[in-house]
């Protein structure tokens, strides 16, 4: 009679392969042997059921919009230089401030009657020769006003 073959030992099994997680999730071995699901980086739920935080606005709060699949504030880069923006329903509104005019998208000014009541309360008798306006570094909108004044 032959001797018996021995029987190799058994190769040991990765409990994560294949995947029992679900789509969007990842598997760890824990430290007893069995799988471990989390949903990856940028998904919410619970494995199996791992989603983007919203697909649609109407998935976020009123102040928020759906941007790359995450709740966001629309507002950055929505609205011109020193225009002010107020989120109505995930929409982004841009508007002039009081005293301000222009396109709210573009460029907001400070309007020339106001500008000329301000340079006579504040600067005195003289008369505006012209103004300029420009954005600085920090997107700023800075009024230079020059202006030369006439003595009679």
């Amino acid at each position: 009679m032959a001797a018996p073959t021995p029987f190799p030992p058994p190769v040991p099994q990765d409990p994560c392969q294949p995947s029992p997680c679900g789509p969007n999730s990842q598997c760890q071995v824990s430290a007893d042997g069995s799988p471990s699901c989390t949903c990856v980086a940028g998904y919410v739920g619970e494995p199996p059921g791992c989603r983007p935080e919203c697909i649609i606005n109407s998935e976020c709060p009123s102040h928020l919009a759906c941007i790359n699949q995450k709740c966001q504030d629309p507002c950055p880069g929505s609205c011109g230089a020193s225009a002010e923006c107020h989120v109505v329903v995930h929409i982004p509104n841009c508007v002039c401030p009081s005293g301000f005019t222009g396109d709210p998208f573009t460029l907001c000014i400070v309007a020339q009657r106001k500008l000329h009541s301000y340079l006579r309360q504040y600067l005195g008798s003289g008369v505006i020769s012209y103004i300029i306006p420009r954005v600085i570094l920090d997107e700023i909108l800075v009024v230079e006003y020059c202006f030369f004044a006439l003595y009679y």
